[in-house]
């Protein structure tokens, strides 16, 4: 959070929903004249086409025994992994995400019957060139892998977006006081303090994209993936002094 202060300001201040405006004189030695702040919120936003992908995808394998299950997993999740760094994705963009080995039952109305073990080996998948993704996806699947969790998109770079959207929302909360003042018979205003938050883009999630890939891998077309686009939004607290004819409130 960045703190903007502009000169020193007084007493009270105005707090509105919209903008409220109790005056009270200055608590001083001598009489001085009222002075009246006013405080606004603004909102800024800007959508964005987002430019990087992260893709959770992975091998489930099953076997008689808890060996042949992680043994096979292992070969299978090495040629996936082999086909994303050939489709363009650098070592270090590649981690694992979750492996799991666990015991496969068949459940019927009065037993559980075991079968044998599964292994579930995840890995997430950052890809810099958004064109790619469709391509690593489907490198993928024809490599082995079965499953996709999750496909995510966001922007590797927010700053110029965000520095938009801050000045949006401070047009914003100055539209507002402006207004409240001419309301109030008030003939100008004087920025003093501006403190700015932000909200963090969103992921666009695509949950469970497949479950089981595994019959689709022979002939199968390449999944189309749009991203869409990505919020980045700035709220701002603005503190606003009052000049020129201040306003008389009445009960």
């Amino acid at each position: 959070m960045r703190n903007i202060a502009y000169g020193a300001f007084a007493a009270l201040c105005l707090m509105a929903t919209g903008c409220q405006m109790p005056i009270a004189p200055a608590q001083t030695g001598a009489a001085t004249a009222p002075i009246s702040q006013i405080v606004v919120s603004g909102t800024g936003e800007i959508m964005v086409p987002p430019d990087i992908a992260y893709i959770t995808l992975g091998v489930v394998s099953k076997s008689k025994t808890a060996g042949g299950a992680s043994a096979a997993n292992a070969t299978q999740t090495q040629a996936v992994v082999d086909a994303i760094k050939r489709a363009g994705v650098k070592a270090e963009d590649i981690r694992t995400e979750n492996y799991q080995l666990s015991a496969d039952y068949a459940y019927t109305r009065d037993a559980q019957i075991f079968k044998g073990y599964v292994v579930n080996n995840a890995v997430r998948v950052t890809v810099r060139e958004m064109a790619n993704t469709s391509k690593v996806l489907d490198a993928t699947v024809q490599a082995g892998a079965n499953s996709v969790a999750r496909i995510a998109f966001g922007i590797a770079d927010t700053d110029k977006a965000s520095d938009e959207a801050l000045q949006k929302a401070i047009a914003d909360a100055t539209r507002q006081a402006k207004v409240a003042a001419k309301a109030a018979n008030v003939s100008r205003i004087e920025l003093m303090q501006v403190t700015v938050g932000g909200d963090a883009p969103p992921d666009n999630d695509y949950e469970n994209y497949s479950s089981d890939l595994s019959a689709q891998r022979v002939g199968a077309r390449k999944p189309v993936i749009q991203g869409g686009q990505q919020s980045v939004a700035v709220t701002v607290t603005a503190r606003f002094r009052l000049l020129g004819n201040a306003p008389t409130l009445t009960p």
